[in-house]
């Protein structure tokens, strides 16, 4: 039986505007003996159809024997024109299913608890809602589900970015993410409690340690840039608040 691997994360190399490798298929055994085979394909390749025919064949040269379900999921930004399957009449009559995104209602894709199905969802048929609404909701569900899971999150958008290219909704993307970081800075605990202590000890250092409080807080969660002007002080302040508790944390450790 074939192993069973995973597609829908495309493999991302270095930079952030580095193009996806749709390079692996998914092959997962399934129930009775079954098997289910799926690929992404990215643009219309002529060859396809030969290709998947190679992978059914391999799936059969492995040992597989029983039923084998194929799909070729198609997500780039050009209309689909690639068949789905070959036909050489008296030799050869194969065929899978070949599913356009572009068909696919994006509902049943955004009521899922499920970070892989929300970043698929950009591909899909937004039908009648408008696509900021759609992409703001992605991304403030995405933040949702991942809670302080920054790495995860930020793995998650940076997928959302590289697909809304295909729908071309890069400046909905960056809206939400924009909409994401406007936070009601003095609602946060940490701001309150920081300045209070500060305003309590009625002294500059306790001030300073209070605002120093706010920043590490807020840059756990935004860049630079953004808790800069959340907080009306320079970027060079921020930075140098951040490196003074980097400084102070190492010497905490070293004791």
């Amino acid at each position: 039986m074939p192993r069973p691997s995973s597609y829908w994360r495309p493999k991302i190399s270095g930079s952030k505007t580095a193009e996806p490798t749709w390079s692996r298929a998914c092959v997962q055994p399934t129930a009775k003996n079954s098997c289910c085979m799926s690929r992404i394909a990215n643009d219309n390749r002529s060859d396809m159809p030969l290709r998947m025919l190679r992978y059914y064949s391999d799936i059969r040269l492995a040992g597989h024997s029983g039923p084998l379900k194929q799909f070729l999921i198609y997500i780039g930004s050009d209309r689909l024109t690639m068949p789905a399957g070959l036909a050489e009449p008296g030799l050869l009559d194969y065929h899978y299913e070949l599913i356009d995104m572009h068909q696919v209602d994006c509902a049943g894709l955004l009521v899922q608890d499920n970070p892989d199905a929300l970043v698929l969802a950009v591909l899909c048929d937004f039908g009648d809602r408008r696509p900021q609404e759609v992409v703001t909701y992605i991304v403030h569900r995405l933040r949702e589900l991942l809670g302080t899971n920054e790495r995860g999150f930020r793995e998650y958008m940076t997928m959302l970015e590289i697909l809304s290219k295909n729908r071309d909704l890069q400046a909905q993307v960056k809206e939400a993410e924009h909409m994401l970081t406007q936070i009601d800075v003095e609602q946060l605990p940490s701001f309150a409690i920081g300045f209070e202590r500060g305003e309590e000890k009625g002294e500059e250092k306790g001030e300073e340690k209070g605002r120093a409080q706010v920043v590490h807080r807020l840059l756990s969660r935004l860049g630079v840039t953004e808790v800069s002007k959340l907080l009306g002080l320079s970027v060079e302040e921020v930075e140098h608040i951040a490196a003074a508790g980097s400084d102070d944390d190492s010497a905490h450790d070293r004791h």
